[in-house]
């Protein structure tokens, strides 16, 4: 019982002093099973509260979703990865990357006007703008769209942070990674603090040249379209996940003891 509880708390609980993770006998004291089932739920909220709130601001956070909304029937997404990582220690930078997904049989490049679109928190500036492409595709030069949430990405309304690639399909890309600098006071203090939906309920968007698996910049692209997250779909940090399903998982083994012991002629064994 005590490994699980160390991989669903220790993972998250970063020391304030020194970054590293810390597993703290004391929390595995108070998780002890053999005491009574409120004592064992109030711990791992109590453990929990102290990984989500002081632990996580300290750590390494990530937030992951794809773009599986195209403005086209057709093709079978996802289409696009998104990742938003923000460094242990740092409120005020976060990096952004789009990574073209394969799926249906087409991959899914990065294109032309609004390659990567994001539509940010508060006030910001974008740079340290990379790429790569296929083999035979040329390298772009990336730009910003300014003002910020002047460009309307087709289909999917404005978004404040955009980048362009130069050259259409002949240097679309497979991957473009860029970093999101608050500024004006501005701080984000997780990972998923970074991005707010835009007017449209959205995150972020791509243009997208649809192309097949053995694409080559010759054949050219089927269509170039426009992909986005589904606004149903906000990503959730890693984190909360790992913190939600220990806890359902603990309630569970409390509850069985509780039951276990209030049988008569049933031994509970503890650890």
């Amino acid at each position: 019982m005590r490994a699980v509880v160390a991989m669903v708390i220790g993972i998250s609980y970063v020391s304030q002093s020194t970054g590293d993770s810390v597993e703290d006998p004391l929390i595995f004291g108070r998780l002890d099973m053999g005491k009574s089932s409120n004592k064992v739920l109030g711990a791992v909220v109590a453990a929990g509260a102290l990984a989500l709130g002081s632990g996580i601001a300290s750590a390494t956070t990530v937030v992951d979703f794809d773009l599986g909304a195209l403005n086209a029937q057709g093709y079978t997404g996802p289409y696009v990865h998104v990742n938003v990582t923000e460094a242990t220690g740092v409120t005020t930078q976060a990096t952004v990357t789009f990574t073209s997904l394969t799926n249906g049989g087409d991959i899914y490049l990065l294109t032309d006007g609004s390659s990567a679109a994001v539509n940010v928190s508060g006030a910001f500036s974008i740079s340290n703008i990379t790429g790569t492409q296929l083999t035979g595709f040329s390298a772009p030069t990336y730009t910003v769209v300014n003002p910020p949430g002047t460009s309307q990405v087709d289909g999917w309304g404005r978004f404040n942070g955009v980048i362009d690639s130069s050259a259409s399909f002949s240097s679309s890309s497979n991957m473009i990674s860029f970093l999101l600098t608050a500024t004006g006071g501005n701080t984000w203090a997780t990972a998923a603090n970074v991005l707010t939906a835009n007017a449209d309920g959205l995150l972020a968007a791509a243009h997208v040249a649809i192309c097949t698996v053995t694409c080559t910049q010759s054949q050219g692209a089927v269509t170039t379209q426009y992909a986005s997250n589904a606004p149903s779909s906000v990503p959730i940090p890693a984190a909360a996940w790992l913190f939600g399903s220990g806890l359902i998982g603990l309630i569970g083994i409390a509850r069985r003891k509780l039951t276990a012991a209030q049988t008569p002629g049933l031994q509970v064994a503890t650890t």
